[in-house]
């Protein structure tokens, strides 16, 4: 197995009250974990925990942006946005606690569907857009204790950051590089972009004053995307994309699409911010208008239902390969516990068979450590901070059962050893009087 760099997380490795599981996201920031916290009455409940890289952990601008975007996501307090549990600092380990969404990404649902080169329906599609927007706003209204508004802007609206659940519901996430009045992360840096260039508007392409005007675009390019299969601006690489954005053509027209529907998405897609919807709400409310004129009520089971019919397996899959860890944990326990039953026995045969005397002056019996399971990376970068793609923890279980029983192996030799060392001692004991 290859070596844990220093400072990196592992299966097993208890965050405060949270015994990480198993990694399902990393991006450039953060590593997100499912894990399993802890009550001090032993309930259990499955949660996220985005903990900032090792090799970041020294740097304040990364500590600046993680408080930053933990700021940001507790103020924010809406159902079609991912809740924040917890903050906290654990050996030198920044992370926060997010709520445990089981379901998948809108970046993999569409995926999958436009492979099968099919479309999304149109219900599904305006009613998923109309949460997003209703989330986006809850976010772009947080204000100051004073009243004042934090001026948030997202930033980074994409389908990889909204997540759908197996009950239907629609959540935002991830606002690591969002905008806010206040932050104690530096602003931008004149050449750097933050956000995917695909969903940026043309004002964040070019480094221009945003406001709240620019998650609209951002939601237009994700609307089109998922009626089309493809963004507004494709190019072969970003710097084409930009170039593209920059000139402020309008998009490829829409077809074979109801014209007020098409309409929605031009508007959003306005070159010019005053041609926009001025709200996320205006854009939510225009959506839900269109959508009882063309769709059939489309509710939250409608969604839940069809994101089983498509991702039902793979969500099923990652389902299981949670129980694994979370059996693979259980298994780290049982060893804990027999390791101290075999070491209380020894001890209650003689303190000084388990500490028998070396040459060197150190104990000749040393404490076993709990074996780590290694990290599993999610398949995919596009994934959402927490969602997995489909994780394989089977190498790495059926390996730690190996490692298991050669512990257990270990700790009968241990318990044996002590046994003759405090025979031996003894004797030599009865010889030196």
């Amino acid at each position: 197995m290859p070596s844990t760099p220093a400072g990196a997380l592992y299966p097993g490795q208890w965050l405060d009250r949270y015994e990480l599981l198993c990694p399902v996201a990393q991006g450039g920031m953060a590593q997100v974990w499912v894990a399993r916290m802890q009550t001090q009455l032993g309930m259990q409940r499955l949660v996220a925990v985005k903990a900032i890289l090792a090799e970041h952990a020294e740097d304040p601008r990364f500590h600046a942006m993680f408080l930053d975007e933990a700021r940001i996501i507790s103020a924010v307090h809406h159902p079609n946005v991912a809740h924040i549990l917890d903050l906290g600092e654990h050996a030198g380990v920044l992370y926060h606690v997010l709520e445990w969404v089981e379901g998948d990404s809108l970046a993999a649902l569409r995926r999958k569907v436009h492979r099968k080169q099919h479309k999304l329906p149109l219900g599904i599609v305006l009613r998923v857009s109309a949460a997003i927007c209703a989330g986006l706003h809850a976010a772009h209204e947080v204000r100051e204790d004073n009243g004042e508004l934090l001026g948030v802007v997202h930033r980074d609206v994409s389908p990889a950051n909204v997540l759908l659940g197996t009950s239907g519901q629609v959540k935002l996430i991830d606002f690591g590089v969002a905008k806010a009045m206040g932050r104690m992360a530096e602003e931008t840096s004149a050449g750097t972009i933050k956000g995917r260039v695909a969903y940026m508007s043309p004002e964040q392409a070019m480094g221009g004053a945003l406001d709240r005007r620019a998650d609209v675009w951002s939601m237009g390019a994700l609307l089109y995307q998922l009626l089309t299969g493809r963004v507004p601006y494709d190019a072969d690489n970003q710097l084409a994309m930009l170039h593209l954005l920059s000139r402020g053509l309008p998009p490829t027209p829409l077809r074979d699409m109801p014209e007020d529907v098409a309409e929605i998405v031009y508007t959003a897609l306005s070159y010019n911010p005053m041609g926009r919807f001025h709200t996320a709400k205006e854009m939510q409310q225009t959506i839900e208008a269109v959508m009882t004129r063309h769709c059939a009520p489309v509710t939250a089971a409608d969604v839940a239902h069809f994101l089983e019919s498509e991702m039902g397996e793979r969500i099923a899959r990652r389902r299981g390969t949670i129980a694994r860890a979370i059996e693979a944990a259980e298994q780290r326990v049982q060893i804990a516990s027999e390791y101290e039953v075999a070491s209380s026995t020894a001890s209650s045969m003689g303190e000084s068979a388990l500490h028998t005397p070396t040459t060197g002056g150190h104990s000749a019996v040393q404490r076993v450590s709990t074996p780590d399971v290694e990290p599993v990376a999610a398949e995919e970068p596009e994934l959402p901070s927490i969602v997995a793609d489909d994780l394989d923890l089977d190498r790495a279980l059926k390996a730690m059962g190996a490692r298991r029983r050669m512990k257990i192996i270990v700790i009968a030799c241990i318990a044996l050893l002590a046994l003759l060392g405090y025979a031996g001692y003894m004797a030599w004991i009865r010889m030196t009087m």
